[in-house]
């Protein structure tokens, strides 16, 4: 894939718990965390995949990206490359 390919990946989050617990509630209380991130392939190797969710190359700014995500790949369950919607025929009219 190529950088800036339109891209959804969905990948497996780590679920976090902030309060203070016990280790029997963690087993009870986990949930899997699955995500789907969609945007720009920024870089994609053999550790991580970066998606950016902002195209700002157009922009007057000094940048060219904005809210990056980066997955690390062994968590990556599917990445799916992303196509413009084919243009809609017109309908005929009916009498």
């Amino acid at each position: 894939m190529e950088k800036w390919t339109p891209i959804a990946v969905t990948w497996i989050d780590a679920y976090t718990i902030y309060s203070g617990t016990t280790s029997k509630e963690f087993n009870r209380e986990y949930k899997r965390a699955i995500r789907r991130t969609i945007g720009w392939l920024i870089v994609h190797d053999r550790e991580r995949i970066v998606v950016a969710m902002e195209d700002d190359r157009q922009s007057e700014e000094d940048t060219d990206v904005q809210t990056v995500t980066t997955i690390p790949l062994c968590m990556v369950q599917r990445i799916v490359v992303l196509r413009d919607a084919p243009t809609p025929k017109p309908r005929k009219k009916t009498t």
